[in-house]
């Protein structure tokens, strides 16, 4: 049997096949790099997502009843632009009480440095280079906070230079069998046209770009593959970009107010869309079985 999905980590080359459609693993500035871990969060709870068994002992793997429950999942935010590493350290978050002190004590310090600083807490990871920020969490009780945090930093940092952002919901999904993981990936990238160019074809990373209704942003990625971190799982991340195409310094300075108007007014709308799809691709292969 061909294999629908091969478990095992995409390179970072590009190959592009279409103008919206890629093989293999890319990102834009706007992106984290989807590593698909590294980043705080609950342990993978070993029961949620796992198919029910009939009576037989067979697995059920109709999704009628309700929506399909991701075993980890997590979030992060990403703006590009020009920053000053050595802020972002734990001291200065809780002497603006952004974080508890007793958070900025515990910390678990990686960095501290002109070029780039690099921490976490018990509920977000944060790294920041001199032209790159990034936070993130794999708790979903902390959603709220990690955007709040992010607000209040760059209320505060309100001049920083930021001329692209992005933000990234990805969910790993337990497939009821080892059969159905293999055909969810045949859904996705039949096989059939590959077969002649390339012996036991498999999924290795699918990415669809395109646009959200009623958003504002430059592009939408949707990208799913294997799991690395569950087996006989898919990986589902949605990317939404927005570039602020700034020609001057003024103009990269307006990025700030949009990263916190977007994330203001847009926050919820982004998470629900997250989940949307997910729900959406894992739906759209359990009716496909009929």
């Amino acid at each position: 049997m061909l294999a629908g999905l091969i478990y095992k980590p995409a390179k970072s080359k590009h190959l592009a096949l279409h103008k919206r459609f890629y093989i293999e693993c890319c990102w834009d500035a706007g992106a984290s790099k989807c590593s698909q871990s590294g980043v705080p969060g609950p342990e993978p709870n070993s029961e949620r997502g796992r198919p029910e068994l009939n009576v037989s002992g067979k697995a059920v793997t109709s999704m009628s009843s309700e929506s399909p429950k991701p075993e980890i999942e997590g979030v992060s935010i990403v703006a590009v632009g020009k920053f000053n590493p050595a802020i972002f350290q734990p001291h200065w978050f809780s002497e603006n009480s952004l974080i508890k002190k007793e958070e900025a004590k515990e910390a678990g310090l990686g960095v501290i440095h002109d070029e780039i600083t690099q921490f976490k807490t018990n509920w977000f990871s944060l790294q920041v280079t001199t032209d790159k920020y990034m936070i993130s969490t794999q708790d979903p009780a902390a959603y709220p906070r990690v955007r709040d945090l992010v607000v209040g930093t760059f209320t505060l940092l309100e001049h920083t230079p930021i001329n692209q952002f992005g933000f990234n919901k990805f969910q790993h999904f337990r497939m009821p069998s080892e059969e159905d993981w293999h055909a969810y990936g045949h859904y996705y990238a039949p096989k059939g046209s590959w077969e002649a160019i390339v012996s036991g074809p498999g999924m290795r990373s699918l990415i669809i770009q395109g646009h959200r209704k009623n958003c504002p942003a430059t592009n939408i990625q949707i990208k799913t593959e294997p799991s690395q971190q569950l087996k006989h799982a898919v990986f589902i991340h949605v990317n939404e970009h927005y570039d602020m195409k700034c020609d001057t310094a003024e103009e990269s300075k307006d990025g700030v107010q949009e990263l916190l108007r977007t994330l203001t007014e847009s926050w919820d709308d982004i998470l629900s869309y997250g989940d949307t799809v997910s729900s959406h691709l894992l739906e759209e292969y359990y009716k496909s079985k009929g």
